[in-house]
């Protein structure tokens, strides 16, 4: 499952992004970028949405994902992940190295995503 949300974002596919997700997901990322620090939870939408206007403005986007574990308690999976992103935007190219934390639950008989939390820190190299 979390492959498949991979290639739906490699894709630039928002659909299979979205479809992936429960409606009521609860997104949290933790940001470090340039000194500053911030907390931002979005809603599945908005999180749709940054993700479609990131598709916009960045380019030459790779990604990479090491160390993932998962492990199961009460009916939920629970996988962790280091996240390795590449983009270039306006020439400047950037880095973000981040740990994912992702809960998925069946729900009506479908893996769904139903807590994202990331810790994010992006530099320009």
């Amino acid at each position: 499952m979390i492959s498949d949300v991979e290639r739906a974002v490699e894709a630039k596919d928002i659909k299979g992004v979205a479809d992936a997700f429960s409606d009521d997901v609860e997104i949290v990322r933790y940001v470090e970028l340039r000194g500053k620090k911030w907390s931002e939870k979005q809603s599945k939408e908005e999180y749709l949405q940054m993700l479609t206007k990131g598709w916009k403005i960045f380019s030459d986007y790779k990604f990479a994902r090491s160390n993932t574990s998962i492990s199961i308690k009460n009916g939920e999976a629970f996988v962790t992940s280091n996240i390795e992103e590449y983009v270039r935007f306006q020439q400047q190219r950037m880095k973000s190295t981040s740990q994912q934390e992702v809960t998925v639950e069946v729900i009506r008989g479908k893996p769904l995503i139903i807590k994202m939390v990331s810790y994010v820190k992006a530099e320009d190299i």
